[in-house]
Protein backbone atom coordinates (compact mmCIF):
# COMPACT_ATOMS: atom_id res chain seq x y z
CA UNK A 1 0.00 0.00 0.00
CA UNK A 2 2.90 2.39 0.80
CA UNK A 3 4.27 1.95 -2.74
CA UNK A 4 0.90 2.84 -4.20
CA UNK A 5 0.71 5.94 -2.02
CA UNK A 6 4.24 6.99 -2.96
CA UNK A 7 3.47 6.48 -6.66
CA UNK A 8 0.31 8.53 -6.33
CA UNK A 9 2.21 11.35 -4.59
CA UNK A 10 4.85 11.41 -7.36
CA UNK A 11 2.20 11.36 -10.06
CA UNK A 12 0.37 14.28 -8.49
CA UNK A 13 3.60 16.21 -8.11
CA UNK A 14 4.44 15.80 -11.80
CA UNK A 15 0.90 16.66 -12.79
CA UNK A 16 0.84 19.71 -10.52
CA UNK A 17 2.38 21.86 -13.27
CA UNK A 18 -0.24 20.82 -15.81
CA UNK A 19 -3.16 23.27 -16.10
CA UNK A 20 -6.65 22.03 -15.33
CA UNK A 21 -9.23 22.11 -18.09
CA UNK A 22 -12.99 22.06 -17.62
CA UNK A 23 -14.63 19.09 -19.32
CA UNK A 24 -17.23 19.72 -21.96
CA UNK A 25 -20.61 18.03 -22.04
CA UNK A 26 -20.40 14.56 -23.47
CA UNK A 27 -20.38 10.84 -22.71
CA UNK A 28 -17.15 10.95 -20.71
CA UNK A 29 -18.37 13.80 -18.52
CA UNK A 30 -21.73 12.10 -17.97
CA UNK A 31 -19.89 8.94 -16.98
CA UNK A 32 -17.93 10.83 -14.34
CA UNK A 33 -21.06 12.50 -13.02
CA UNK A 34 -22.79 9.12 -12.90
CA UNK A 35 -19.92 7.65 -10.88
CA UNK A 36 -20.07 10.60 -8.46
CA UNK A 37 -23.80 9.95 -7.98
CA UNK A 38 -23.07 6.27 -7.25
CA UNK A 39 -20.45 7.32 -4.74
CA UNK A 40 -22.89 9.65 -2.98
CA UNK A 41 -25.55 6.93 -2.83
CA UNK A 42 -23.03 4.48 -1.41
CA UNK A 43 -21.90 6.94 1.24
CA UNK A 44 -25.47 7.73 2.27
CA UNK A 45 -26.27 4.00 2.60
CA UNK A 46 -23.69 3.72 5.42
CA UNK A 47 -22.71 0.31 4.02
CA UNK A 48 -18.92 0.27 3.50
CA UNK A 49 -19.20 -2.52 0.89
CA UNK A 50 -21.23 -0.21 -1.35
CA UNK A 51 -18.36 2.31 -1.35
CA UNK A 52 -15.54 -0.24 -1.65
CA UNK A 53 -16.77 -1.54 -5.00
CA UNK A 54 -16.20 1.87 -6.62
CA UNK A 55 -12.44 2.06 -5.85
CA UNK A 56 -9.27 0.63 -7.39
CA UNK A 57 -8.00 -2.65 -5.96
CA UNK A 58 -5.32 -1.10 -3.72
CA UNK A 59 -7.80 1.16 -1.91
CA UNK A 60 -10.52 -1.48 -1.85
CA UNK A 61 -8.25 -3.99 -0.09
CA UNK A 62 -7.23 -1.33 2.44
CA UNK A 63 -10.86 -0.46 3.16
CA UNK A 64 -11.72 -4.13 3.62
CA UNK A 65 -8.95 -4.44 6.23
CA UNK A 66 -9.70 -1.12 7.89
CA UNK A 67 -8.46 -1.32 11.51
CA UNK A 68 -10.74 -0.69 14.41
CA UNK A 69 -10.34 2.04 16.98
CA UNK A 70 -10.35 5.78 16.54
CA UNK A 71 -8.90 5.93 13.01
CA UNK A 72 -11.17 3.15 11.75
CA UNK A 73 -14.26 4.87 13.14
CA UNK A 74 -13.30 8.18 11.53
CA UNK A 75 -12.74 6.55 8.14
CA UNK A 76 -16.13 4.85 8.16
CA UNK A 77 -17.23 8.01 6.33
CA UNK A 78 -15.00 8.56 3.33
CA UNK A 79 -15.93 12.17 2.57
CA UNK A 80 -14.73 15.18 4.54
CA UNK A 81 -18.35 16.25 5.01
CA UNK A 82 -21.38 14.32 6.22
CA UNK A 83 -23.16 12.83 3.17
CA UNK A 84 -26.45 12.90 5.08
CA UNK A 85 -26.32 16.70 4.87
CA UNK A 86 -26.41 16.45 1.07
CA UNK A 87 -24.10 14.76 -1.41
CA UNK A 88 -24.17 15.54 -5.12
CA UNK A 89 -21.82 15.84 -8.14
CA UNK A 90 -20.21 19.15 -8.99
CA UNK A 91 -17.75 20.33 -11.66
CA UNK A 92 -15.61 18.00 -13.79
CA UNK A 93 -12.24 18.64 -15.42
CA UNK A 94 -9.06 17.16 -16.95
CA UNK A 95 -5.50 17.54 -15.79
CA UNK A 96 -3.08 16.75 -18.60
CA UNK A 97 -5.68 14.65 -20.36
CA UNK A 98 -4.89 11.47 -18.38
CA UNK A 99 -6.27 12.54 -15.02
CA UNK A 100 -9.92 13.35 -14.47
CA UNK A 101 -11.68 14.84 -11.46
CA UNK A 102 -15.28 15.27 -10.44
CA UNK A 103 -16.39 17.26 -7.46
CA UNK A 104 -18.48 15.74 -4.69
CA UNK A 105 -20.35 18.33 -2.67
CA UNK A 106 -21.02 16.82 0.79
CA UNK A 107 -22.57 19.25 3.20
CA UNK A 108 -20.53 22.44 3.20
CA UNK A 109 -17.42 20.72 1.80
CA UNK A 110 -16.32 20.03 -1.77
CA UNK A 111 -14.10 16.95 -2.28
CA UNK A 112 -12.68 15.65 -5.55
CA UNK A 113 -12.94 12.09 -6.80
CA UNK A 114 -9.67 11.32 -8.63
CA UNK A 115 -9.61 9.11 -11.75
CA UNK A 116 -6.82 8.37 -14.24
CA UNK A 117 -6.84 6.45 -17.48
CA UNK A 118 -5.20 3.39 -15.95
CA UNK A 119 -7.88 3.06 -13.25
CA UNK A 120 -10.93 4.13 -15.23
CA UNK A 121 -13.73 3.77 -14.29
CA UNK A 122 -12.62 3.09 -10.68
CA UNK A 123 -11.85 5.87 -8.20
CA UNK A 124 -8.11 6.24 -7.62
CA UNK A 125 -8.27 8.61 -4.64
CA UNK A 126 -10.32 11.30 -2.87
CA UNK A 127 -8.85 14.77 -2.36
CA UNK A 128 -10.33 16.53 0.67
CA UNK A 129 -11.12 20.22 0.49
CA UNK A 130 -10.56 21.47 3.05
CA UNK A 131 -8.52 18.67 4.66
CA UNK A 132 -9.83 16.50 7.46
CA UNK A 133 -8.28 14.92 10.54
CA UNK A 134 -7.81 11.20 11.13
CA UNK A 135 -6.70 10.07 14.61
CA UNK A 136 -5.80 13.69 15.38
CA UNK A 137 -3.57 14.13 12.29
CA UNK A 138 -4.41 16.36 9.31
CA UNK A 139 -4.84 14.53 6.00
CA UNK A 140 -5.52 15.77 2.47
CA UNK A 141 -6.37 12.53 0.65
CA UNK A 142 -8.01 9.16 1.33
CA UNK A 143 -4.76 7.30 0.59
CA UNK A 144 -2.95 9.34 3.20
CA UNK A 145 -5.72 8.63 5.72
CA UNK A 146 -5.56 4.89 5.06
CA UNK A 147 -1.78 4.90 5.54
CA UNK A 148 -2.19 6.61 8.93
CA UNK A 149 -4.83 4.06 9.92
CA UNK A 150 -2.52 1.23 8.88
CA UNK A 151 0.37 2.66 10.89
CA UNK A 152 -1.78 3.03 13.99
CA UNK A 153 -2.98 -0.56 13.67
CA UNK A 154 0.64 -1.75 13.84
CA UNK A 155 1.45 0.33 16.90
CA UNK A 156 1.98 -1.55 20.14
CA UNK A 157 -1.02 -0.77 22.38
CA UNK A 158 -0.24 0.91 25.70
CA UNK A 159 -0.04 -1.42 28.71
CA UNK A 160 -3.30 -1.85 30.60
CA UNK A 161 -3.93 0.22 33.68
CA UNK A 162 -2.77 -1.57 36.84
CA UNK A 163 -5.63 -2.88 39.00
CA UNK A 164 -6.84 -0.62 41.77
CA UNK A 165 -5.12 -1.88 44.96
CA UNK A 166 -8.15 -0.78 46.98
CA UNK A 167 -10.27 -3.23 44.98
CA UNK A 168 -7.90 -6.11 44.24
CA UNK A 169 -5.21 -6.66 46.88
CA UNK A 170 -4.09 -9.77 45.00
CA UNK A 171 -4.05 -12.23 47.90
CA UNK A 172 -7.67 -13.12 48.51
CA UNK A 173 -9.34 -16.54 48.31
CA UNK A 174 -12.97 -15.61 47.67
CA UNK A 175 -15.52 -12.82 48.08
CA UNK A 176 -18.72 -12.91 50.13
CA UNK A 177 -21.37 -10.61 51.63
CA UNK A 178 -20.80 -10.05 55.34
CA UNK A 179 -23.66 -9.06 57.69
CA UNK A 180 -23.77 -7.67 61.22
CA UNK A 181 -25.96 -10.56 62.40
CA UNK A 182 -26.74 -14.17 61.62
CA UNK A 183 -30.44 -13.85 62.44
CA UNK A 184 -32.61 -12.34 59.70
CA UNK A 185 -35.97 -11.48 61.24
CA UNK A 186 -39.16 -10.17 59.67
CA UNK A 187 -38.97 -6.39 59.34
CA UNK A 188 -35.32 -6.19 60.43
CA UNK A 189 -32.67 -4.04 58.75
CA UNK A 190 -29.28 -5.72 58.48
CA UNK A 191 -25.95 -4.09 57.58
CA UNK A 192 -24.30 -5.73 54.54
CA UNK A 193 -20.68 -5.36 53.41
CA UNK A 194 -18.88 -6.91 50.40
CA UNK A 195 -15.89 -8.68 51.90
CA UNK A 196 -12.96 -10.83 50.79
CA UNK A 197 -11.35 -13.70 52.68
CA UNK A 198 -7.58 -13.30 53.05
CA UNK A 199 -6.91 -16.33 55.25
CA UNK A 200 -4.74 -16.76 57.20
CA UNK A 201 -4.75 -12.97 57.54
CA UNK A 202 -8.47 -12.55 58.20
CA UNK A 203 -10.95 -10.63 56.04
CA UNK A 204 -11.10 -7.23 54.37
CA UNK A 205 -14.02 -5.00 53.41
CA UNK A 206 -14.33 -4.20 49.70
CA UNK A 207 -15.13 -0.58 48.74
CA UNK A 208 -18.49 -0.25 47.00
CA UNK A 209 -16.77 1.26 43.93
CA UNK A 210 -15.25 -2.19 43.33
CA UNK A 211 -18.52 -4.12 43.00
CA UNK A 212 -21.41 -3.91 40.53
CA UNK A 213 -24.57 -5.56 39.19
CA UNK A 214 -26.43 -5.80 42.50
CA UNK A 215 -29.65 -7.83 42.49
CA UNK A 216 -32.10 -9.01 45.17
CA UNK A 217 -34.72 -11.74 44.97
CA UNK A 218 -37.14 -12.61 47.74
CA UNK A 219 -38.97 -10.54 50.41
CA UNK A 220 -36.30 -7.91 51.07
CA UNK A 221 -34.98 -4.65 49.63
CA UNK A 222 -31.46 -3.27 49.34
CA UNK A 223 -30.91 0.33 50.42
CA UNK A 224 -30.02 2.83 47.64
CA UNK A 225 -26.47 3.18 49.03
CA UNK A 226 -26.02 -0.64 49.02
CA UNK A 227 -25.13 -0.78 52.72
CA UNK A 228 -28.19 -2.42 54.30
CA UNK A 229 -30.86 -5.00 53.57
CA UNK A 230 -34.39 -4.66 54.97
CA UNK A 231 -36.58 -7.75 55.27
CA UNK A 232 -40.31 -7.35 54.62
CA UNK A 233 -42.44 -7.32 57.81
CA UNK A 234 -44.79 -9.91 56.28
CA UNK A 235 -42.04 -12.17 54.89
CA UNK A 236 -42.92 -15.81 55.50
CA UNK A 237 -40.65 -17.49 58.08
CA UNK A 238 -38.37 -19.90 56.27
CA UNK A 239 -38.46 -17.99 52.99
CA UNK A 240 -35.17 -17.27 51.24
CA UNK A 241 -33.66 -13.92 50.25
CA UNK A 242 -30.82 -13.94 47.74
CA UNK A 243 -28.46 -11.03 47.15
CA UNK A 244 -25.94 -11.09 44.31
CA UNK A 245 -23.26 -8.77 42.97
CA UNK A 246 -20.11 -8.90 40.84
CA UNK A 247 -16.56 -8.58 42.13
CA UNK A 248 -13.53 -8.97 39.85
CA UNK A 249 -15.98 -9.87 37.04
CA UNK A 250 -17.18 -12.89 39.03
CA UNK A 251 -20.68 -13.36 40.50
CA UNK A 252 -21.03 -13.49 44.28
CA UNK A 253 -24.24 -14.89 45.84
CA UNK A 254 -25.49 -14.67 49.43
CA UNK A 255 -28.64 -16.37 50.74
CA UNK A 256 -30.51 -15.54 53.95
CA UNK A 257 -33.31 -17.47 55.67
CA UNK A 258 -36.08 -15.34 57.17
CA UNK A 259 -37.14 -16.10 60.76
CA UNK A 260 -40.24 -14.86 62.59
CA UNK A 261 -40.08 -11.57 64.45
CA UNK A 262 -40.42 -13.27 67.86
CA UNK A 263 -39.17 -16.73 66.91
CA UNK A 264 -36.61 -18.30 69.24
CA UNK A 265 -33.48 -19.18 67.29
CA UNK A 266 -30.04 -20.15 68.55
CA UNK A 267 -28.10 -18.85 65.56
CA UNK A 268 -25.05 -16.92 66.71
CA UNK A 269 -21.63 -17.19 68.34
CA UNK A 270 -21.36 -17.56 72.12
CA UNK A 271 -18.59 -17.73 74.72
CA UNK A 272 -18.92 -19.57 78.04
CA UNK A 273 -19.58 -17.23 80.99
CA UNK A 274 -20.34 -19.65 83.81
CA UNK A 275 -20.59 -23.38 84.61
CA UNK A 276 -22.54 -25.25 87.32
CA UNK A 277 -23.25 -28.87 88.24
CA UNK A 278 -19.86 -30.29 87.17
CA UNK A 279 -16.12 -29.65 87.09
CA UNK A 280 -14.56 -28.89 83.68
CA UNK A 281 -10.99 -27.65 83.26
CA UNK A 282 -11.29 -26.02 79.82
CA UNK A 283 -14.15 -23.59 79.13
CA UNK A 284 -15.87 -23.48 75.75
CA UNK A 285 -14.60 -20.19 74.41
CA UNK A 286 -16.55 -20.41 71.14
CA UNK A 287 -19.88 -22.16 70.58
CA UNK A 288 -21.43 -21.30 67.21
CA UNK A 289 -24.84 -22.14 65.76
CA UNK A 290 -25.24 -21.37 62.03
CA UNK A 291 -28.47 -20.69 60.10
CA UNK A 292 -28.23 -24.06 58.35
CA UNK A 293 -28.60 -25.98 61.65
CA UNK A 294 -24.88 -26.45 62.02
CA UNK A 295 -22.81 -26.05 65.17
CA UNK A 296 -19.15 -26.01 66.20
CA UNK A 297 -17.26 -26.07 69.51
CA UNK A 298 -13.83 -24.53 70.05
CA UNK A 299 -11.87 -24.47 73.31
CA UNK A 300 -9.00 -22.28 72.13
CA UNK A 301 -9.95 -20.26 69.00
CA UNK A 302 -7.17 -19.53 66.49
CA UNK A 303 -7.93 -18.19 63.01
CA UNK A 304 -10.40 -20.69 61.49
CA UNK A 305 -9.57 -23.61 63.79
CA UNK A 306 -12.49 -25.53 65.43
CA UNK A 307 -12.31 -28.56 67.71
CA UNK A 308 -15.42 -30.39 66.53
CA UNK A 309 -18.61 -29.69 64.60
CA UNK A 310 -21.87 -31.15 63.30
CA UNK A 311 -25.60 -30.52 63.11
CA UNK A 312 -28.22 -29.78 65.75
CA UNK A 313 -31.97 -29.81 66.26
CA UNK A 314 -33.86 -27.58 68.67
CA UNK A 315 -37.53 -27.51 69.67
CA UNK A 316 -38.43 -24.14 71.25
CA UNK A 317 -41.65 -25.60 72.70
CA UNK A 318 -39.93 -28.36 74.73
CA UNK A 319 -36.50 -26.66 74.84
CA UNK A 320 -34.87 -29.96 73.86
CA UNK A 321 -31.60 -29.65 71.97
CA UNK A 322 -29.66 -32.49 70.35
CA UNK A 323 -26.19 -32.04 68.86
CA UNK A 324 -24.77 -34.63 66.45
CA UNK A 325 -21.02 -34.65 65.77
CA UNK A 326 -20.06 -34.97 62.09
CA UNK A 327 -16.33 -34.28 62.23
CA UNK A 328 -13.54 -32.52 64.07
CA UNK A 329 -9.88 -31.85 64.73
CA UNK A 330 -10.28 -32.92 68.37
CA UNK A 331 -13.42 -34.65 69.69
CA UNK A 332 -13.29 -35.11 73.48
CA UNK A 333 -14.35 -38.48 74.93
CA UNK A 334 -17.59 -38.92 76.88
CA UNK A 335 -19.63 -36.16 75.22
CA UNK A 336 -23.26 -35.76 76.32
CA UNK A 337 -25.00 -33.66 73.69
CA UNK A 338 -28.69 -34.29 74.47
CA UNK A 339 -30.22 -31.77 76.86
CA UNK A 340 -32.13 -28.49 77.14
CA UNK A 341 -31.51 -25.01 75.80
CA UNK A 342 -33.02 -21.71 76.95
CA UNK A 343 -32.38 -18.32 75.38
CA UNK A 344 -33.43 -15.33 77.47
CA UNK A 345 -32.16 -11.79 77.88
CA UNK A 346 -29.35 -12.38 75.43
CA UNK A 347 -28.02 -15.33 77.47
CA UNK A 348 -27.99 -18.96 76.33
CA UNK A 349 -28.28 -21.63 79.03
CA UNK A 350 -27.59 -25.29 78.22
CA UNK A 351 -28.63 -27.87 80.81
CA UNK A 352 -27.78 -31.57 81.28
CA UNK A 353 -25.05 -31.56 78.62
CA UNK A 354 -21.32 -32.11 78.57
CA UNK A 355 -19.54 -30.31 75.71
CA UNK A 356 -16.16 -31.80 76.56
CA UNK A 357 -12.75 -30.48 77.57
CA UNK A 358 -9.17 -30.57 76.32
CA UNK A 359 -8.18 -32.13 79.65
CA UNK A 360 -9.84 -34.01 82.53
CA UNK A 361 -12.38 -36.80 82.89
CA UNK A 362 -15.85 -36.70 81.27
CA UNK A 363 -18.61 -35.07 83.33
CA UNK A 364 -22.42 -35.25 83.60
CA UNK A 365 -25.32 -32.88 84.31
CA UNK A 366 -23.40 -29.71 83.45
CA UNK A 367 -25.22 -26.38 83.20
CA UNK A 368 -23.49 -23.94 80.85
CA UNK A 369 -24.23 -20.22 80.69
CA UNK A 370 -23.12 -18.42 77.53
Amino acid sequence: MRLAVAAAALSLTLAGCVPMKEMRAGAERERLVSLARQFCEAERSADPYDSEALFVDSIRSSLEQLPGGEAGAELARLTSGDPAAGCEPGRTWYRGGSRMFVEVRAGNRVDRLDFWRGSWPSIFDIHYSPGRRIAGRPVKTLRQALMIAEQRAKMVPPPPEPPDPDCYPGNYRFAFLATDTQVYRQGATVKVTPTIDQAPFGTRDVPLKCVSDWAVTGPAALSPDRTSLTFAPDAAPGSAVRVSFKYADKPVLAEFKVVGKDETVLTGRYSQQALAGCQVQDPVRELEFTPGNGFSVTFMPFETYKDYWGTYSFDPATRRILLTVKGGNFTPPGLDLDGEAELSGGKLVLKDLYLGSRNGAPQRDCVYTF
